[in-house]
């Protein structure tokens, strides 16, 4: 049994509470209006993490590592005296009701917030772990340039002045020598704009496709993954007028080695004509597989990609400048490998 109250500056606060195991077992419950809560936890798990969010005041904060193994506890999970407050507007100044604010972390690992705008246009975030983050506001068809800030406790930042902007549009369509590639998912991040995350969309029985991207977006980095067909990745201008690309049933595979501990192996990204593409999306759109070892490394394999020569790279964490890369030249119908050496590295 578990038992606790949730605090925000010293004050009782009524919140949704989402504890977690590494395994992925999940158990909610909520705190009353003195804060108080009780829940249920299952003996054994281990790497508990408590996930607090409240509605008004808005508040949103991840609690980690909070529970022993017996899952018996009293915990007292107190918000950080933090804020993070601002509005959204057009280019013309008209307020924007119910843009969502996309705030996310760039000194640590941690979860998207998302919270919206009021009806004049106005946010407000309270007890956000203090840190650097970047925020941006998305609205219909429309975003905002990121924003970067400092958050520290006790003290009351300038608020943020979100502008958006008109979004530009990279449509198309995806064909192959047989035809249409229907099925195929088009995934591209702006290189000339800055933004949170990447867009995606899936072609339709025709090949076609449509993504969103950042008002005044030139040129992007894009990836597709179309079934039966070799994985393509690029760097494309972003015209005014639709695009077609091709795909092609000529691959090859690549395995990459690294001794890099524990999920560090998820900071390798891999470099193809211009475009970047993150080890991770390739596990998640593509099967690529990775393999770890009995101590530290692991072994990645990337299926089918487009043959020719890629640039494998170890990033160091929270989005810097790589730190090593290797060029190796993948055939086709062959299979290319790489080693990559963290434990190497001068310091």
């Amino acid at each position: 049994m578990v038992r606790g109250s949730v605090r925000l500056r010293k004050t009782p606060l009524q919140a949704s509470l989402k504890f977690e195991d590494e395994s992925g077992i999940t158990v909610t419950t909520k705190s009353d209006d003195e804060g108080r809560f009780t829940a249920e936890i299952p003996s054994g798990g281990s790497g508990w993490t408590v996930t607090a969010q409240s509605d008004l005041p808005r508040a949103k904060r991840r609690f980690r590592d909070v529970l022993p193994a017996s899952g018996d506890a009293n915990l007292e999970l107190e918000f950080p005296s933090t804020l993070l407050m601002g509005d959204v507007k057009t280019d013309e100044g008209v307020p924007v009701p119910s843009a969502l604010i996309n705030i996310s972390r760039m000194d640590a690992d941690d979860r998207l917030l998302q919270p919206t705008a009021e009806k004049d246009g106005s946010f407000q975030v309270e007890g956000v772990t203090p840190g650097r983050y970047r925020v941006a506001a998305v609205g219909e068809q429309a975003q905002s340039d990121p924003a970067e800030v400092v958050i520290e406790a006790n003290v009351e930042p300038e608020p943020l002045h979100l502008i958006i902007h008109r979004d530009r549009f990279l449509r198309g369509r995806v064909i192959s020598p047989l035809g249409p590639a229907s099925g195929a998912v088009v995934r591209a991040f702006p290189i000339d704009k800055a933004m949170i995350h990447d867009v995606s969309d899936t072609t339709d029985m025709n090949g076609r496709f449509s993504l969103e991207l950042p008002h005044g977006t030139t040129a992007a980095s894009v990836v597709i993954f179309a079934p039966g067909f070799a994985c393509r990745a690029f760097r494309s201008t972003v015209p005014e007028q639709p695009v077609t690309f091709l795909v092609g049933g000529t691959g090859g595979d690549l395995t990459i080695a690294t001794d890099a501990p524990g999920d560090e192996i998820f900071t390798i990204c891999v470099h193809h004509e211009g475009a970047e593409v993150p080890l991770v999306m390739l596990q998640y759109e593509w099967n690529a597989k990775v393999t770890r070892g009995q101590g530290s490394g692991a072994l990645a394999h990337i299926p089918m990609i487009e043959p020719g020569v890629y640039d494998v790279c170890q990033q160091q964490r929270f989005f810097v400048q790589p730190q090593q890369c290797k060029s190796v030249f993948v055939p086709p119908y062959g299979e290319a490998k790489v080693e990559l050496s963290v434990k190497s590295r001068p310091k």
